[in-house]
């Protein structure tokens, strides 16, 4: 009599799979260096930024007010098998006499998971006007300006986190957008000056909490900022799955007005409504207006006065 034994097929191929997933994981990076740092030692008053990184992570910041320098890092990490040579670089371009761009595209994979990961770095000084387009597949995208202008504002990323802090900064973008699929976003504005009557910030995630900041708490206005008399600023912040902070500090002079809902949830704004609107509103100069929505999870906002 012969005993046929029908899950051995099936048990020596789980045993081939485990030995394989022991040896080879495709989806790990290992840093195996830094590719060329690039240094732009031009006067340009301008420098347009577009970066589409698949994997890795993007970040902006303003250097030291004494240098005049651009510095571009770009850090590398790879699958098992890839060399430092064969990953790309950050590729710059004069447009004209007084704009630079700096651009790079990632590797795109037929095979599912990208051969590198890149974590770039752009260092710009301060008071240039910038042009900023970021954008992640997986990865971070980390934006941190002072005494900037910043003339447009595109940030997206489909799984990871994106946080902002800008300040003391020039913005001349009608439309601002930061847009996330998968992750937190982390916004902080402070004491910034804007030239345009009305703005229309979209901050949006689709699964993630949204943070928002503002502390416009000075009326000071350098000499070299041309500001409209009246200005209305709006800010678009929602997500359907995650909740929404709001956090702000105000001088009297201005006005805020808050709408927010939610499908599942709970709303906390300083009156206990679902609307909200400072005594001030009607007759403030300047206005900031909040729209926040969110299906499932809760919204707090909360307002300031300074002076």
């Amino acid at each position: 009599m012969i005993i046929k034994n029908r899950s051995l097929p099936l048990l020596l191929l789980l045993l081939s799979i485990v030995a394989l997933s022991g040896c080879v994981n495709i989806d790990s990076y290992t840093y195996i260096g830094d590719k060329p740092l690039i240094t732009i030692t031009e006067s340009y008053s301008v420098i347009q930024l577009d970066i589409n990184n698949n994997v890795g992570s993007i970040t902006l910041e303003s250097g030291s007010s004494l240098t005049s320098t651009i510095v571009i890092e770009n850090k590398i990490s790879a699958r098992s098998g890839y060399v430092l040579a064969d990953a790309k670089n950050v590729t710059t371009a004069e447009i004209n006499q007084s704009t630079v761009k700096i651009s790079f595209i990632s590797d795109i994979s037929t095979l599912g998971t990208p051969p590198y990961q890149y974590d770039i770095k752009v260092t710009v000084p301060p008071n240039m006007a910038l042009e900023i387009k970021l954008s992640t597949s997986t990865g971070l995208i980390e934006v941190r300006l002072g005494d900037s202008k910043i003339s447009s504002l595109d940030l997206s990323s489909s799984t990871g986190g994106i946080t902002v802090t800008v300040h003391d900064s020039l913005i001349t973008d009608s439309s601002p957008v930061i847009d996330l699929s998968t992750g937190d976003i982390d916004v902080s504005i402070g004491n910034n000056y804007f030239d345009q009557n009305i703005t229309d910030w979209s901050i949006t995630a689709s699964t993630g909490k949204i943070r928002f900041n503002l502390n416009q708490n000075s009326n000071f206005i350098p000499a070299w900022v041309n500001l409209v008399a009246d200005f209305t600023h709006i800010f678009n912040v929602g997500t359907s799955t995650g909740s929404i902070y709001v956090e702000t500090f105000s001088f009297q002079d201005f006005g805020m007005s808050v709408t927010a809902g939610t499908t599942t949830g709970t709303v906390t704004l300083p009156n206990g409504g679902e609307t909200y609107t400072t005594n001030n509103y009607d007759t403030a100069s300047g206005k900031f207006i909040f729209n926040l929505d969110t299906s499932t999870g809760s919204i707090r906002f909360t307002h300031e006065f300074t002076n």
